[in-house]
């Protein structure tokens, strides 16, 4: 019906109006020659559909000149001896009849014909509408770097069809249909899988809500080609025929990484403004947000029953005093452990040197004077009280009729938490029980910041002698030889802060102790210090892992205390530096601080020979696609774990640079068939690791340094691509020829 009415619009437009005449003239007579020659019995049915012809065809031009010819002959045909102006009485009816059904017809058709060329103009108008506007969302998705995607329904609303537009594609790193198809797997298979299941839900009651209310507004991770994870938004809306089956559903796509990643620094710079340094609890200005919270709650009469709970360290000036401020920052950070602990399931705020407030609702408050007997808790024996040891604590609840805001139940609280602080010191905590500035060697906190040391050498002599350098501001531990040394380690390993070791010493000596260390996920964190007589092995106790060096016979003993402490400072940091510096997955360095580290060698080892090694596993988006993600994590992490040992073996350092791609800076090696072997025994140990997964090595070899170390690292990856699709060969050194 469409391709007709438009067929006879273009006819009508396209033809003249003379021309319209000339053919309702030629179409009429010869007609009425058929009628007038044939001596049909009823001639006005065919003159009739001449002129309906007409007018569909030429509108109100042909009709008009159809209707003149047709009254004409209408006049002949019926008039006294075809006068055109004589009738007789009967035949005047019959003209009269005649020139109205010819003039209804007439108007009739072509006002239809004026109608259908009307709706057919506002259809055409429409689609050009249609047209521009999607080619004007096609110019902006370009502009704006974003996705469209489009998914059609047959009419039982089932999906037929899915289209992913050519910017959708290039968001995700993939430019051709043939490595991105347009089926719904595509996208769906690289969801990250913490988000998939949430993903799919909401696509699929957008699809099956036929009230049309619900709308598609999700974001989420997606894996890229070559970029890992992105975080992406996506909007739909669904076109829906009248019984709300769906019809099209059409969608945006937009990458919101940036975004992302300046909304999570945002948080938690301002979890960090809300946290206390010194103790991790929250400070000050989070319960300042507390408080404005509860207060609008009261204000609306919404508060549900709570209860405050105020703290004060008892003599914590007097440790301050008598031992630093250092034992009396430790002081503090023991009493938050033993109030967080206690009200584990309320917020605990530092509010000042040494005050500490807790907010207590649901749990917390219908046993809060459980908890409260927890807290106050004093030893039966006095003497085992140390300073800074204890708190003073009290609680007020929340009433409504006599607390406007959370300050007056909080100084109830302090109230109570002073007459608590002043019955201690007038019974329990007399000066008498406790040292004073006269006594005060003989009292010791027991909650202290003071570290431990093991020190680990076969003659007694040289224990004693490091011990006794050592045991005013350290706790000192012993072990004779490498064998007690690990036994001490496993059963004390979150109370031993630093390791002084011997090198030489009999039944396990100090390479392997600090090789036992290295691949023990509980002792490598700690901090090992060698001691030995051999001055040359410097470089070679750094490289097999330990911290420090430190000669004998010893030099000056503050030089000694100095360097023990500047690594006890930075094994504490050292967590921290891990996750900035490390790829989580695998635990080797990122691409960025790879690359810093390689500078470095090459600065400090200019005259040593060093190879750029790069691994690939081939075609791992396809083993992630055929066999799960969880799969391919495994094989990373394993990768991760064969690179790190490789990189202890021969003082290389590794990262992972891309998904799929590691990269090895060390010194040159003439074995590099054994070492590779060994890793691809350790890492596709399983049997099914063996079949689904082929890994290459490339490498290239620059005694000179002359290259850029990016250019290094780039011919390595090519000649492992040289390689990836040989069944013999699993390595290839780059050929500079």
């Amino acid at each position: 019906m469409a391709d007709k009415l438009r067929k006879n619009t273009l006819m009508q437009l396209q033809v003249s109006l003379p021309k319209k005449i000339v053919i309702t003239a030629v179409i009429m007579a010869a007609l009425i020659l058929l009628v007038f020659y044939c001596d049909i019995p009823n001639p006005n049915m065919i003159l009739i559909a001449g002129l309906v012809l007409c007018s569909a065809l030429f509108g109100y031009g042909g009709g008009i000149v159809a209707a003149v010819i047709m009254l004409g002959y209408t006049l002949f045909f019926f008039s006294t001896d075809h006068s055109f102006t004589q009738f007789t009485p009967q035949n005047t009816q019959k003209v009269m009849v005649s020139i109205f059904g010819i003039v209804a017809d007439m108007l009739l058709v072509c006002e239809l014909k004026r109608a259908e060329i009307s709706e057919f103009n506002a259809i055409h108008t429409l689609n050009a509408a249609l047209q521009s506007e999607a080619a004007s969302l096609d110019t902006i998705h370009e502009m704006l770097g974003s996705g469209k995607w489009t998914m059609d329904f047959d009419e039982q609303g089932v999906m037929v069809g899915v289209k992913w537009s050519d910017e959708f594609r290039r968001m995700l790193g993939y430019h051709s249909r043939e490595d991105f198809p347009d089926v719904l797997e595509s996208w769906s298979d690289l969801l990250h899988p913490d988000d998939k299941e949430r993903v799919l839900k909401e696509f699929h009651d957008t699809i099956s809500d036929y009230t049309g209310q619900k709308t598609y507004d999700v974001e989420y991770r997606l894996l890229t080609k070559s970029r890992g994870y992105r975080w992406y938004r996506a909007v739909g809306k669904l076109i829906r025929r009248p019984d709300g089956s769906p019809v099209t559903y059409v969608g945006i796509f937009i990458d919101i990484m940036e975004r992302k990643e300046t909304a999570q620094n945002l948080s938690a710079a301002r979890r960090m403004a809300d946290i206390d340094p010194l103790t991790g609890a929250n400070n000050k200005n989070a319960y300042i947000q507390w408080e404005k919270k509860i207060n609008a709650a009261i204000e609306k009469g919404e508060q549900e029953p709570f209860a405050v709970a105020v703290f004060d360290i008892n003599d914590l000036k007097k440790v301050n005093d008598l031992y630093g401020h250092k034992e009396g920052d430790a002081c503090i950070r023991a009493a938050c452990e033993k109030i967080c602990a206690v009200f584990n399931r309320s917020p605990v705020f530092r509010v000042g040197g040494d005050e500490f407030i807790a907010i207590l609702s649901g749990e917390d408050y219908r046993v809060r004077k459980e908890l409260m007997n927890q807290i106050n808790a004093i030893p039966s024996d006095r003497s085992k009280i140390r300073l800074g040891e204890t708190v003073s604590a009290g609680m007020a609840e929340y009433d409504k009729d006599k607390h406007p805001s959370l300050l007056q139940v909080a100084e109830e609280a302090d109230k109570a938490m002073y007459a608590r602080k002043q019955y201690l010191k007038e019974t329990i905590l007399k000066k008498d029980d406790i040292a004073d500035s006269e006594t005060a060697s003989d009292y010791i906190p027991v909650i202290h910041a003071r570290k431990r040391i093991l020190i680990v050498d076969d003659i007694a002599m040289n224990r004693e002698i490091m011990g006794d350098l050592l045991a005013e501001e350290y706790d000192i531990s012993y072990a004779s030889d490498g064998v007690e040394a690990l036994k001490a380690l496993r059963s004390h390993k979150d109370r031993i802060d630093l390791v002084l070791l011997d090198l030489q010493m009999p039944n396990m000596n100090g390479r392997e102790v600090i090789a036992q260390m290295q691949i023990d996920e509980e002792l490598i964190s700690i901090p090992v210090v060698i001691l030995t007589v051999d001055q040359d092995a410097e470089l070679d106790c750094l490289r097999i892992g330990a911290m420090d060096f430190i000669p004998k016979p010893y030099p000056d003993i503050e030089i000694v205390k100095a360097r023990i402490a500047k690594c006890i400072e930075l094994a504490e940091d050292r967590e921290l530096i891990h996750y900035t510096e490390r790829d989580k997955l695998t635990g080797l360095l990122n691409k960025d601080y790879f690359f810093r580290y390689v500078s470095r060698l090459d600065h400090l080892y200019k005259d040593m020979t060093l190879d750029a090694v790069a691994c690939n596993v081939n075609k791992f988006h396809s083993v992630n696609k055929q066999y799960g993600r969880q799969f391919g994590d495994q094989v990373l992490r394993s990768i991760g774990t064969g690179m790190r040992k490789i990189a202890r073996e021969i003082g290389g350092i590794s990262c992972r640079e891309e998904d799929d791609i590691f990269l090895l800076y060390c010194p040159h090696q003439d074995d590099y068939e054994r070492l590779i072997s060994e890793f691809l025994c350790d890492v596709l140990s399983a049997k099914e690791s063996t079949d689904k997964v082929s890994i290459r090595f490339g490498i290239f070899t620059d005694a000179r340094q002359v290259e850029s170390i990016e250019y290094r690292f780039e011919c390595a990856k090519t000649a492992a691509d040289r390689v990836k699709n040989d069944p013999e060969r699993n390595f290839s050194f780059y050929d500079q020829t």
